[in-house]
């Protein structure tokens, strides 16, 4: 759904404002639940389907498993089959991990619903894939290396398979049977793993706007304008990772990003990016854009940037629009404030504190952020975050020496009207 951007279009519908999301005068629309994708529903169909041809085959599994305890009957009827789809799931992974290492992606989280195995995720990171979020480490090659890093999980989902079913049989014939479980076991992996590795081929998107590994081979490969939105996400990423600060990242590179308008969670990550630009250039007119099209995207995204872009528009209404109620409403729409850096939530406390009037207590409030800030180990991260908080500083002192200084030359008009 496109935002609209024509304040008179907005009033005549009832809105008095252009940014009617970001104003909490529009419902932002609600996070899609999990639907079936393509990749899905080839996925289960399959698995039937393999069921039913090998049915004569888990029949005997069944009557071997019968004569064990009642404890170990169920966890091989059950048991077996979800290990070996977790393990299935997880090589595919792996897959992407391993791709990602041989061509310079960094794996800076590893998220599985809520759990988290490891997060290092900054505000830019912006590439995910499935479980994990990655970073690039290098701008050279960037399409090609993409190639393989997308290539990579179905790759060895496939490949595991077939490698593990040649070793079962060539041992089998060697050596003689295998144990029925350890055999079933291999068969019931393979089966499943070589049908995730078809399925994430397909072309389409799941529940959180993410597009499958076949949708992002064949953007890649036509390098249409989806995969060019792709690569200057990734530029604008590695610039911010480089120290580079995001007034210089381009805007010719940032219109490129934001150019494609779909339901992706890349939408989202574009313009949120998009934002980070305008924002850090003081351009309040596209940042408000940029963010309100980002919310208005919203609905479909992973957790892992939902909760930035809602804690900076709490800090853009407390900030640049003084309206402490409408940013503790977007506050109240994070899930997770503590998977969020301490200095993130410690913008808003001080937007918050100035939002309510008290400016002096603010700008307090900030010295020791900094001071804080500066106490963190030297590293790209600090520097940003050191030179942010500089910026506010500069802002926040330049606000109150302009109000002080209305202040002073309204007090003779406000000595005339009393004695008028």
């Amino acid at each position: 759904m496109e935002p609209l951007d024509d304040t008179a279009a907005v009033t005549a519908l009832g809105f008095p404002t252009a940014t009617p999301v970001l104003d909490v005068l529009r419902p932002q629309p609600p996070q899609e639940s999990e639907r079936l994708s393509t990749g899905d529903h080839f996925f289960i169909s399959s698995a039937v389907i393999v069921a039913f041809i090998k049915l004569q085959y888990i029949r005997a599994f069944v009557d071997s498993m019968a004569h064990q305890s009642l404890l170990a009957f169920w966890a091989g009827i059950v048991g077996l089959p979800l290990l070996a789809f977790v393990a299935a799931a997880a090589v595919h992974q792996l897959g992407h991990m391993f791709g990602g290492l041989i061509t310079g992606f960094e794996t800076v989280a590893i998220k599985i619903g809520q759990f988290r195995l490891r997060d290092k995720t900054e505000t830019t990171d912006v590439l995910a894939l499935g479980f994990l979020v990655m970073r690039s480490c290098s701008p050279e090659r960037l399409r090609r290396r993409l190639i393989v890093l997308f290539l990579s999980g179905p790759l060895l989902s496939i490949v595991l398979p077939v490698v593990l079913e040649a070793g079962l049989r060539l041992v089998q014939n060697r050596w003689g049977a295998l144990n029925f479980v350890v055999s079933a076991s291999v068969d019931v992996f393979s089966a499943l793993s070589f049908l995730i590795g078809i399925s994430t081929l397909l072309p389409d998107k799941d529940s959180s706007g993410n597009f499958s590994d076949g949708t992002r081979l064949v953007m890649l490969l036509e390098n249409d304008v989806r995969a060019a939105r792709l690569l200057a996400m990734l530029e604008l990423q590695q610039r911010s990772n480089s120290g580079d600060h995001p007034r210089n990242w381009g805007e010719d590179l940032v219109a490129r990003a934001v150019a494609p308008k779909d339901e992706s969670f890349d939408t989202v990550a574009a313009n949120w990016l998009a934002y980070l630009w305008a924002s850090a250039g003081q351009d309040l007119n596209p940042a408000t854009k940029y963010l309100e099209r980002a919310l208005n995207a919203l609905g479909s995204s992973p957790g892992h940037l939902r909760d930035r872009i809602f804690l900076e528009a709490a800090i853009f209404q407390a900030w640049y629009r003084h309206n402490l109620v409408k940013a503790q409403l977007w506050k109240s729409q994070i899930v997770n404030p503590n998977l969020l850096p301490i200095w993130e939530r410690r913008r808003l406390d001080i937007a918050s504190c100035w939002a309510e009037g008290k400016s002096f207590d603010a700008w307090e409030q900030l010295q020791a952020h900094l001071q804080q800030v500066r106490q963190l180990p030297l590293s790209p991260l600090r520097t940003s975050a050191e030179r942010d908080a500089l910026e506010w500083k500069g802002q926040m002192e330049s606000r109150m020496l302009t109000g002080a200084w209305a202040t002073m030359h309204s007090w003779p008009y406000q000595r005339q009207t009393q004695l008028v």
